[in-house]
């Protein structure tokens, strides 16, 4: 399913501006950019609806009305004032040889159409070091709450079966980079479903 297109990349993140404002997509999801190889994967970490115009800051407009729906009826202009934009932390990229893991070695072409990424490709990743240690380090979002977000995504992508299997990867991976924080540890485990 196609979300968006990147306005801005980097070697270690881009971000994507969304094509439905009315259905954002959800932090942690797993989102590829580019429709040939190579293309670059990515993790949603962080979602904004905003002003088009960050010069024209948005207004409350519902004082005296008595729905959030009857905002957009009365001011139907607004859908095309607001615009939702998304920022992906890379992962990796698949190339005519597979899935390399790491930075991207050329950032994401602006206008590459973002889409979800391929469920095959998302448990080959989060079952590598790399992921984990990828999701704890990252920097513009809490990395604890973003990994956590990102397994809720894969629960509801993967069957039943294949995230089980995927949850005990994980967590050895999480066990040998948090070794030294218990209690980080634990709580991590306790919401991606490892009884602790």
């Amino acid at each position: 399913m196609r979300l968006g297109e990147v306005i801005q990349s980097s070697s270690v993140n881009y971000v994507a501006q969304g094509y439905d404002i009315k259905s954002p997509p959800p932090l942690g999801l797993f989102v590829t950019a580019g429709q040939d190889v190579p293309n670059t994967i990515g993790i949603v970490q962080n979602v904004k609806v905003e002003p088009f115009d960050p010069s024209r800051p948005v207004l409350a407009r519902g004082k005296i009305l008595e729905t959030e729906e009857q905002v957009f009826e009365e001011s139907p202009q607004l859908m095309d004032l607001l615009t939702i934009r998304f920022d992906c932390l890379i992962l990796g990229y698949e190339t005519e040889r597979g899935i390399v893991e790491g930075l991207a070695s050329v950032p994401p072409m602006i206008h590459s159409f973002v889409s979800v990424t391929d469920t095959s490709v998302q448990n080959q990743i989060a079952r590598n070091a790399s992921f984990v240690r990828s999701l704890l380090n990252a920097t513009s979002a809490d990395p604890d709450a973003l990994l956590i977000a990102t397994m809720r995504q894969l629960a509801e992508n993967l069957g039943e079966e294949q995230y089980s299997s995927l949850v005990s990867s994980v967590q050895r991976n999480l066990m040998r980079e948090l070794a030294r924080d218990a209690s980080r540890l634990m709580n991590i485990l306790k919401y991606i479903g490892v009884n602790t």
